[in-house]
């Protein structure tokens, strides 16, 4: 009874202006929503497609969502993400989420030069703009000169019909290059590299270890080249041989390096030399019961409530700097 009474009302928020990530949000938050409807005061909170809020089913203002005395437990994606974890800071709201952070909102090409600076080993790679002034066409002939054949271009627009592409001769770089410039859309080359691509998830505090890493999943997908995947498409799995420890390290480096927090998905290439690359990080990744997670923690025998439990609780020790004793985690954590 005395941990029941501890268990903090929550606000799980889901949904979204963004028709992209909406449906994710969508699972995930009614995942979070159920899981913890049977131990917790839980209400459900509705981003619509125009910007409102609704309550159970009401719409409702912000101001009035955020002094019901509730954790805020954060599922929105990008800038949906990053305003409802602004008005939480601004009301003194403990919060889940990783928009504390530009990594959060920004976009693809934008987050892998955010890795990059962290000093996190990613592939190299090299950046075209998208207007044709001389200084920019003096660039681009020069990195198209020096580069080594076949080569992944990602991202790619709406237009094509996947994230990353891979091209094998100067010809055809040039052809879908400038058909990503008459679009206005900002674009990467990077080399190529084989190997293995593996998920990892990471979570700030889970377990008494802080990061806590997920045990790696394998990823399988359509492409030639392991750095250049569809994530729409991408399959996991096992094959049953041991995955190095280094991958998951990698991903606790990269996760306190990128300063995050909650939980967050990393992609990592291993080639067949054992040199380890992040492909990408996802700081929202789905968290319903057909997602990584769901998998991932069965591995380690959690369930979905002791994962979102822990979360909850990180937000209100950083919120609070205060422990508070879970049914599934009794474990101190420090503030974040």
């Amino acid at each position: 009874m005395f941990r029941d009474i501890l268990q903090p009302h929550i606000i799980v928020v889901r949904g979204g202006t963004s028709p992209k990530h909406r449906p994710v949000s969508l699972a995930s938050g009614s995942s979070v929503f159920h899981t913890l409807r049977g131990r917790h005061h839980v209400n459900d909170a509705h981003l619509t497609l125009d910007g409102k809020y609704e309550l159970d089913g009401r719409r409702v203002d912000i101001s009035d969502l955020l002094t019901l005395g509730a954790t805020v437990f954060n599922t929105l994606h990008h800038r949906d993400g990053a305003r409802l974890q602004r008005a939480c800071r601004e009301f003194d709201v403990p919060h889940t989420g990783n928009s504390h952070t530009s990594f959060s909102e920004v976009d693809p090409v934008a987050r892998k030069n955010i890795i990059r600076r962290a000093s996190i080993p990613t592939i190299p790679y090299w950046h075209f703009a998208t207007d044709n002034s001389p200084a920019n066409t003096t660039l681009a002939d020069a990195i198209v000169a020096e580069l080594r054949y076949p080569v992944v271009i990602s991202p790619l627009p709406d237009s094509f019909s996947t994230d990353a592409l891979i091209v094998t001769s100067e010809d055809e770089l040039l052809e879908v290059l400038a058909a990503c410039r008459s679009l206005g859309q900002e674009t990467t080359v990077s080399d190529t590299y084989q190997g293995q691509a593996y998920a990892v998830l990471v979570m700030d505090s889970f377990r008494g270890q802080k990061p806590y890493a997920f045990p790696a999943s394998e990823l399988f997908h359509n492409h030639e080249a392991a750095n250049a995947f569809d994530r729409t498409s991408a399959s996991v799995g096992k094959h049953g041989t041991e995955i190095s420890a280094d991958v998951e390290e990698l991903a606790r480096t990269a996760f306190e390096a990128l300063h995050l927090r909650d939980i967050a998905e990393f992609m990592i290439l291993e080639t067949p030399e054992e040199e380890l690359y992040v492909l990408d990080v996802d700081p929202q990744p789905p968290l319903d019961r057909h997602s990584l997670l769901f998998d991932t923690a069965g591995d380690v025998g959690a369930t979905l409530e002791e994962v979102f439990s822990a979360i909850v609780k990180n937000a209100k020790v950083r919120h609070d700097g205060v422990a508070y004793p879970y049914p599934s985690d009794t474990t101190a954590v420090g503030r974040n």
